[in-house]
């Protein structure tokens, strides 16, 4: 049975004039509508809002541009709160719907992701305004839908089989839990994003032939059971790799190998044959992640010198990144409970640091190399393998050179020699591989099973 539910979404203008709002609140509607398959029959009304420095226009006009021209639709002004986002304008669709309230995607973009982050979608560049018959289908096709992610953020990307890029994505937002569970809703607001902001135009779920996955941590075998109902992808076009397999194939699949990824943790897994063993070590209790870590270790360091009054750019910088203006806001700043993503968002403010000769942060990220390097030497002893290839890339090495210095150093120390610390190719890379490996795999099958009724 259907009930009325409520569909939010909210974004924000650079200037208040009639381009400007039709723009953004088209983007937006655009958006609430192909990321819930809502149609203009089942919708009972649509309220829009704007903060009072946007008057140019009414909003509900961008809607009539693009058909809906049976709809009720009311534009109002929010009411004036102090310190508010400004030239915001906020959509309330109310939607005659069989899905559940936890179904519901609201959309948050531009300025007003930072009212819900959870909500946010971050393009990696300024798209052009759609236009009015976007929604159309694109006689596009077959594609390939590659997404990776981590507890730091995610890539993403949709590419036509000559491999040119039609939509692309980056963002800082996870799609983990705080406890490391996936949300699907975080999962499929991303790939409706990229669906919708596809140039040309956007285009329909049914054109994507492959979509390869590279996560952080194995989601729940419903995962692709609900991609299968939600778009209509089958099984055996969804593939889900771990991130350090999506590089390996990015690598050519040298043998025998590790690949190692050190964002918020180390994510590396081990090639001594054609399959791969996880890399397990256990943690030292003093530094048992990377970069959570390290900022905890730099926020002591920290701390000592401003109780000293000594001169320290690792306390200035950390002090402007965690906003706490002295020694004792800082103080009650560690004294607090912090996820591990929050911590680590901090870390580029020791590299900061040490650019500028902070003798602590440079000690600090020379043993967050050495950490690294601990991890990968124990993790080899355990499994017997005897000098592999080693590929290692991630954000703690982008941090700053000195980590990777200090991490070849101690590998060389170990006489494992043979180690590769370039970034590319990435995780995305070797998504894109495999996308196109299988195509390969599924079509040889095909022609197979012809031949064979033949």
């Amino acid at each position: 049975m259907k009930v009325c539910r409520g569909v939010r979404g909210a974004t924000t203008v650079e200037a208040n004039t009639k381009e400007a709002v039709l723009e953004a609140t088209r983007e937006l509607l655009q958006r609430m509508i192909l990321a819930n398959g809502i149609r203009q029959e089942d919708v009972a009304c649509v309220i829009f809002s704007t903060t009072r420095d946007v008057n140019a226009t009414f909003p509900a006009l961008a809607l009539r541009q693009m058909g809906w021209h049976d709809a009720a639709l009311l534009c109002t002004h929010e009411m004036e709160v102090p310190g508010a986002l400004p030239r915001c304008i906020r959509v309330l669709i109310q939607w005659n719907t069989t899905r559940k309230q936890h179904e519901i995607r609201h959309i948050y973009i531009r300025g007003a992701r930072h009212l819900r982050p959870d909500r946010a979608i971050e393009a990696t560049v300024p798209l052009p305004p759609l236009p009015d018959e976007a929604l159309d289908p694109a006689p596009l096709g077959p594609l390939r839908l590659v997404l990776e992610a981590h507890r730091l953020g995610y890539t993403s990307a949709l590419v036509d089989a000559q491999g040119a890029v039609l939509s692309q994505h980056r963002s800082t937002h996870s799609l983990w839990t705080t406890q490391g569970d996936l949300v699907a809703s975080r999962l499929f607001d991303t790939l409706d994003a990229m669906l919708l902001e596809a140039r040309p135009r956007p285009v329909h779920p049914s054109l994507v032939r492959t979509v390869v996955l590279g996560l952080e941590q194995p989601p729940s075998d419903l995962l692709t059971t609900m991609l299968g109902d939600r778009y209509g992808w089958h099984a055996e076009c969804v593939h889900m790799l771990s991130r350090p397999q999506a590089r390996h194939h990015a690598l050519g699949r040298p043998i025998p190998a590790l690949v190692a990824l050190a964002d918020l943790t180390l994510d590396a897994h081990v090639w001594l044959s054609h399959t791969d063993t996880p890399l397990v070590t256990p943690a030292p209790a003093d530094w048992p992640d990377l970069l959570p870590s390290l900022v905890r270790h730099a926020c002591d360091a920290a701390l000592d010198a401003l109780y000293a009054n000594r001169h320290s750019p690792l306390a200035t910088h950390l002090c402007t990144a965690l906003d706490t203006p002295d020694a004792d806001a800082l103080a009650d700043w560690l004294t607090q409970a912090h996820m591990p993503e929050e911590l680590a968002a901090a870390a580029p403010a020791v590299a900061r640091a040490a650019h500028d000769g902070d003798a602590a942060a440079h000690q600090l990220l020379e043993r967050l190399g050495r950490v690294l390097a601990r991890h990968i030497q124990l993790g080899l002893h355990r499994l017997g393998a005897e000098r592999p290839a080693l590929f290692i890339a991630g954000q703690a090495l982008d941090l700053h050179p000195i980590v990777g210095q200090s991490l070849e150093q101690a590998l060389c120390q170990a006489d494992l020699r043979t180690c590769f610390l370039q970034p590319s190719p990435t995780v995305l890379d070797g998504c894109l591989a495999y996308a196109a490996a299988s195509e390969q795999t599924q079509q040889q099958t095909i022609h197979t099973k012809q031949e064979e009724l033949i």
